[in-house]
């Protein structure tokens, strides 16, 4: 079985990052940056284009049978690859729950308040056909098998990121529910594990 860990950091957002540590064996670890992922200045901000290796790692990087995708915020320890793998069980797709909220109309609302950071983060962003009572899962992390089933959700999920939110949490609830994939819930809290240690909070 190969598998593949996919991560992205464009625009150097994040100042440390998880793939110069080289005590994981079990897995081909990809790091895109600005260096072998050019930034795309034309057509779509690095937050966007940071999708296209989350939705698109098993086309970018193929040839692998599970992918895991790991935000840049966190690094990643010995055993990580293989939590996750006995997590995915028999399923399509692994998904940590959320942390913090239970629902997507929770998270919408927190967008909603209009904090700052927020503000400039989702400037101009567009409710999409979501089920807000529809149970929210944090996307950081998430591990799939490679099958076309699986693809065409991952590619639905980037169509809902262009065309309303780049808030994929929001989104992910709806295209995996339509998609029929089955999956599991990582029932652990995300920035709370032994093996996804996150850089900043």
């Amino acid at each position: 079985m190969s598998v593949a860990v996919i991560s992205a950091n464009l625009g150097g957002f994040e100042k440390r990052i998880w793939f110069k540590q080289k005590n994981i064996a079990s897995a081909k670890l990809v790091m895109y940056t600005d260096e072998n992922f050019p930034p795309r200045f034309r057509s779509m901000s690095n937050r966007l284009q940071a999708k296209i290796p989350k939705c698109f790692g098993w086309q970018m990087e193929p040839g692998h049978d599970i992918y895991i995708w790991m935000d840049s915020i966190f690094a990643l320890r010995r055993g990580g690859v293989e939590f996750m793998i006995e997590h995915l069980g028999d399923k399509d797709i692994a998904i940590f729950t959320h942390p913090h909220r239970k629902t997507v109309g929770q998270e919408l609302d927190v967008i909603k308040r209009k904090e700052p950071y927020l503000l400039s983060r989702y400037e101009n962003e567009h409710d999409g056909p979501w089920d807000l009572s529809a149970k929210i899962y944090a996307c950081g992390i998430f591990i799939y098998r490679n099958t076309p089933k699986i693809q065409a959700m991952l590619k639905e999920w980037f169509y809902h990121q262009m065309r309303y939110h780049i808030n994929d949490q929001l989104s992910f609830p709806t295209v995996l529910k339509e998609s029929g994939c089955s999956y599991n819930i990582i029932n652990e809290h995300i920035y709370n594990t032994s093996y996804f240690i996150p850089l900043r909070k």
